[in-house]
């Protein structure tokens, strides 16, 4: 960054500090995304360390996921809501970065997904990633890139169309209505590799599961799941 660009940065932080959206309160320095004290409350799980967790759980019987992790728990009225909104509709990039800064950080130092060849991130419709301008899990995987290294296949899942609203639905009907929606593309680049499927959140794992099943179809050696967040 330049001169001027800082500058202007600077200024903008002064007409419109970003403020904490974990207490609403404090202004945030350049980069950050919660000021300290929110960040040393924010909800961090143990997946990482703990191989039978809340997300591997999902997938038990059904498919033979090697590991699975999320960084943080999500609750409707906790201040992770307020950052993945953010993130998500707000245009704030930088969350789905930093969250991929820390989460490639934890994959060099676990037993469970050091040995990752390459990270695929679940795929948005391009009307609707047109609508937000970028898909959040991509941001998310660049952020675990550029600190493990690991190169991200953008080409490998397609979201070919829009799925229907899962309200109301069971789990088996979950998956079906989003397992019509996707596409396989270069199978040869998984074939026989460790790959890591990556989202924002995990609510029900039927957009996850659905992918993982067309995944398998190219041979990949094993298949990991990780995302920002899990339900608590």
């Amino acid at each position: 960054m330049n001169l001027l660009s800082t500058w202007i940065n600077d200024l903008k932080n002064v007409i419109f500090p970003d403020i904490c959206p974990g207490c609403n309160e404090n202004v945030l320095p350049a980069g950050r995304i919660f000021c300290t004290e929110c960040l040393l409350e924010l909800p961090f799980t143990d997946h990482f360390e703990v191989k039978d967790n809340k997300v591997t759980a999902h997938f038990y019987g059904r498919i033979p996921v090697k590991g699975g992790a999320s960084l943080v728990y999500f609750s409707s009225n906790g201040n992770i809501q307020e950052v993945m909104h953010r993130f998500k509709y707000k245009g704030q990039k930088n969350v789905g970065l930093a969250f991929g800064h820390i989460v490639g950080e934890k994959i060099l130092l676990s037993s469970h997904f050091y040995n990752t060849d390459a990270i695929i991130p679940v795929p948005l419709h391009k009307d609707k990633e047109y609508i937000r301008g970028y898909n959040q899990s991509t941001v998310f995987a660049s952020g675990i890139s550029e600190t493990s290294k690991i190169p991200v296949y953008k080409d490998v899942l397609l979201k070919t169309a829009k799925n229907e609203s899962q309200t109301g639905k069971n789990r088996l009907e979950r998956v079906h209505n989003v397992s019509s929606v996707y596409q396989l593309r270069h199978p040869e680049k998984i074939k026989g590799k460790n790959i890591v499927l990556v989202d924002d959140v995990i609510t029900t794992g039927a957009t996850l599961e659905a992918c993982c099943d067309l995944l398998f179809q190219a041979q990949p050696s094993t298949i990991s799941i990780i995302t920002i967040a899990c339900a608590v």
